[in-house]
């Protein structure tokens, strides 16, 4: 069955095997036309893979470049599902049965509950409407990006990927996956980890199904990755010296072990005919460079597991269709070899797993199928208040605008971590990673810092704090002084005293004034950004509707900030684009002569480690500027914030009716 990727105007999905979803811009059509509407169809069969839970393919309407339902072709995404809708659309749906080899419209009075990732959903623009009469409805993804599906309630689901027509979702989302789970294993082994976030022996416990699971496998062990991993574990195998004591005749014993101790370690006999004391058995002990280690017995037990994925997959050509069948052959065949050599069979079976290993955790070879093993057998957990989800395919909330979110969250604190002269860092959220045991990202939103360094540049000396979503509320102080008011992120500065700890040098900076912040607000949708085109005027109010370009409010938003929070420097949007400028801010706006107070926006698109080292290297370099002209400097955004630190201490006079 073909895997070309076609654009059509409709799809008809078996999600069981008496039940069939339609999904449409235009709706189904009469129970009399059906016949011919589904042999019509069949010339446009694709795989299903893991949009439905049925083995029979997705069949397509004739190819048509207006269309808006899309099958995707093979890619390293192969884990996502083929199946693509385009958000801001309007979408029919249908639900039918099969009977007698044919479809029928169901009966109303044997009509389905037919559920949807949609019904319920509290995001803004997402609509689910059904007729429950006829078994049908509408829907609507506006600004939202991730997986949904829909259910017959009668164990059979359809599940889709919502794109948008401009940005590249599957290669971002392909390195958002990649970067999260890398981080996620990384931190696992990072010292500020307590014990009880690591990972427990349930961990492998597989919840996704096996193709899924397969797919994952491929995109982070890739063939080649594991020959040459192999290659290198082979070359340079882990080995422990072992120690076998055991009694041996004195006649076979080298007896330098046991003259150390003879009387523990020899052991004597009366000779018969002469009556004296001879030696008979001696402790002796050999030591020997063992390959049985733990580490080599959880590579064992990876290459078992993938195997098992690997042949389950080969053995399913019908339902995966013969190009998978075909990897999965060569990786099965690769890993029975593996299996074969002389290392592996010398290996027993685990009984624990060893992830506080240093082997495991950085020796090459040892570390990518290690990381293999944990993104292909339990997937990447990323939960929040808003919703639970996984970064794996059949994830009923998986949103990619969060997890950019959560992805710019470890790029802001690897900038921050990586300012010259840090030091006494506090990683307060790997408190909250791989929560009881699994690889998982959970950020609560709170008002504490979830990251503090100290940081020294000559005579100068401050404290700086990363916060994840804190809330400032209506109130006096550092706080705002009108709405409730909630970015993204909030990178806070204020000096550091000699041998003077966070809270109470924070607790002095507030008294005196000194207290600076920089808000960041993620915008994954946006992929051009010009300022200067975001303003009040036909031209933009005209393009705004657009998904790649800024809207006036998302530049309004960043003023807010500066204006209703006290202390506030700076607001900066960061968005995927096309590539990150190395020299400096995009479309940075000083509200005067100097860096601060301004408005500005940097391109960091994921997936690119180049781009990144270069992003990195603009916030940072942003950051000490903006800082060295906070307040006590010879600035004049300092002599302001000295007038406004001022009228923060002056009490409030009451009002005049009062």
């Amino acid at each position: 069955m073909s895997e070309e990727p076609i654009i059509s105007n409709y799809v008809l999905a078996q999600v069981s095997d008496t039940h069939w979803f339609y999904i449409g811009l235009a709706q189904a059509p009469k129970s009399s036309d059906l016949d011919a509407f589904i042999a019509a169809a069949a010339i446009n069969s694709r795989p299903s893979l893991l949009s439905s839970d049925h083995p029979g393919p997705l069949l397509f309407g004739d190819n048509d470049n207006k269309g808006k339902v899309f099958y995707a072709s093979h890619s390293k995404a192969d884990f996502l599902c083929r199946l693509r809708l385009l958000e801001n659309t309007t979408y029919n749906w249908e639900f039918f049965e099969s009977k007698d080899g044919k479809l029928a419209v169901t009966e109303e009075g044997d009509l389905p509950k037919v559920t949807s990732s949609l019904s319920g959903s509290s995001r803004s623009g997402v609509r689910w409407e059904v007729d429950n009469r006829q078994s049908r409805g509408q829907f609507n993804f506006s600004n939202f990006l991730g997986s949904g599906w829909l259910d017959t309630g009668l164990g059979g689901r359809l599940r889709f990927e919502v794109i948008s027509a401009k940005i590249g979702y599957e290669t971002q989302y392909l390195a958002l996956l990649k970067d999260l789970t890398d981080k996620s294993i990384s931190l696992l082994f990072d010292a500020s980890a307590p014990t009880s976030a690591k990972f427990m022996v349930d961990a492998e416990k597989v919840q996704q199904n096996d193709l899924e699971a397969f797919l994952l496998l491929s995109a982070s062990l890739p063939l080649s990755e594991l020959q040459r991993s192999m290659t290198f574990i082979r070359a340079q195998p882990h080995s422990q010296l072992e120690t076998d004591a055991r009694w041996l005749p004195v006649s076979l014993a080298s007896g330098l072990f046991a003259v150390e101790d003879p009387i523990g370690r020899i052991r004597w006999s009366r000779d018969s005919a002469t009556g004296r004391r001879n030696p008979h058995e001696v402790l002796d002990r050999k030591r020997t460079d063992s390959l049985d280690t733990p580490p080599n017995r959880l590579i064992k037990r990876a290459l078992e597991r993938f195997l098992s994925l690997a042949s389950k997959v080969r053995n399913s050509s019908d339902q995966y269709g013969k190009r998978i069948a075909s990897e999965a052959g060569a990786m099965e065949v690769e890993l029975r070899n593996q299996l074969a050599t002389g290392l592996m069979k010398s290996i027993r079976p685990l009984t624990r797993i060893p992830f506080e290993n240093q082997v495991l955790q950085r020796r090459e070879g040892y570390s990518r199928i290690f990381g293999a093993w944990i993104a292909s057998g339990s997937a990447l957990s990323v939960r929040d208040i808003r919703s639970g989800g996984l970064l794996s395919p059949s994830a009923e909330n998986r949103q990619v605008p969060d997890l950019y979110e959560y992805w710019l969250f470890f790029f802001l604190a690897d900038a921050i971590e990586g300012l010259p002269g840090t030091s006494e860092i506090q990683k307060e959220y790997v408190n909250e990673l791989n929560h009881e045991g699994k690889v998982s990202i959970a950020l609560a939103y709170k008002d504490t810092p979830r990251l503090t360094v100290r940081c020294k540049v000559g005579a100068d000396e401050r404290y700086i704090a990363l916060y994840y979503n804190r809330t400032f509320k209506k109130g006096s102080g550092y706080t705002s002084y009108s709405l409730s008011l909630r970015p993204d992120y909030t990178v806070e500065c204020f000096p550091a005293s000699p041998g003077g700890g966070f809270q109470n040098c924070r607790k002095h900076a507030a008294l005196s004034g000194e207290i600076t912040y920089v808000h960041f607000d993620a915008k994954f949708r946006i992929h051009n950004l010009d300022l200067s085109k975001a303003g009040d005027n036909d031209d933009v109010q005209e393009s705004s509707g657009r998904d790649e370009i800024a809207k006036p409010e998302d530049i309004y938003k960043m003023h807010t900030y500066n204006e209703a929070i006290r202390g506030t420097a700076a607001s900066v949007i960061l968005f995927p684009g096309d590539k990150s400028d190395g020299d400096g801010l995009h479309n940075s706006y000083p509200k005067y002569d100097e860096l601060i107070p301004g408005v500005g926006a940097l391109s960091i698109p994921p997936g690119d480690p180049e781009v990144r080292d270069k992003a990195l290297g603009v916030i940072g370099d942003f950051l000490m500027a903006a800082f060295a002209l906070s307040p006590k400097s010879d600035s004049a955004y300092s002599k302001f914030r000295v007038w406004e630190s001022g009228q923060m201490n002056v009490p409030a006079q009451p009002d005049k009716g009062s």
